[in-house]
């Protein structure tokens, strides 16, 4: 029953594609500098309708991010239920294959000293799988919130870095239209066509680059679940020992007919 949780592969591709498609979404060259009617600058003449569309395509990709991890979310919420519920129903299973057994254990006792052993044993055992779950369940918990937390935490820095580059981008698009406004001349329009076309050039190598940690979560995932499959190995083996002993007392109070 030992899973190792594994983010969904589509969801974080899709995740990432989103992500780049963010920063396609700005166009580093184009709008034309070529001669318009009236002595000015095509750029300046475009740069309002391009402006528009710019912001309208990330605010589009945004958008899109936030509906993707809205699915992962629910993905993640889902997986996790269906563990829960399936490790429910075996703990059950168990359970009631245990109570079969001891019933069959308590017919065997035919003292009171037997019958008081077959109760110790019973109440001690239950004890240690209750004190097993326990842990196990913890282990599991930590891991999750473990995950949780990382994925929050990626999701914040994101997020700045979503903000940061729609604010370059739109910072880029304000200088231009001032610029624009003050000498929408041909000559001038080259210039400032060319300091846009560069800002936002750069807008896009920063926000590439920041994607270089998007795998890094895979990683540290991958930590978490080395720690928490540890702990429950390592309730495993103590449960191991503690029913050890617990067994082997029930044999010495039982007595020498003891078959189990």
């Amino acid at each position: 029953m030992n899973r190792l949780f594994r983010p969904a592969k589509l969801s974080a591709l899709s995740l990432l594609s989103i992500l780049m498609s963010l920063a396609s979404a700005v166009p580093v060259t184009a709008l034309s500098s070529a001669t318009s009617a009236g002595g000015n600058s095509p750029f300046c003449t475009n740069l309002s309708t391009s402006s528009v569309t710019i912001t309208k395509n990330v605010a589009s990709l945004v958008d899109k991010l936030t509906t993707a991890r809205s699915g992962q979310d629910t993905r993640v919420t889902d997986r996790r239920s269906a563990w829960d519920q399936e490790l429910i129903a075996n703990r059950a299973k168990w359970d009631a294959t245990r109570q079969q057994n001891f019933t069959v254990l308590e017919t065997k006792a035919t003292t009171d000293a037997q019958k008081l052993a077959v109760k110790t044993y019973e109440a001690s055992l239950q004890q240690s799988i209750a004190t097993r779950r326990a842990a196990n369940d913890g282990a599991r918990g930590t891991f999750r919130s473990g995950v949780d937390a990382l994925r929050d935490a990626r999701r914040k820095a994101v997020d700045f870095q979503v903000s940061a580059f729609s604010s370059t981008v739109q910072d880029a698009s304000s200088t231009a239209t001032a610029s624009c406004a003050n000498d929408s001349s041909i000559k001038n329009g080259v210039t400032v066509h060319e300091t846009y076309a560069a800002s936002l050039k750069a807008a896009r190598s920063t926000f590439v680059a920041a994607r270089a940690g998007d795998n890094k979560i895979a990683t540290d995932v991958a930590e978490l679940a080395t720690a928490r499959d540890a702990s429950i190995k390592a309730n495993e083996t103590a449960f191991e020992a503690r029913a050890k002993t617990v067994l082997e007392a029930f044999r010495t109070s039982f007595g020498p007919s003891s078959s189990i």
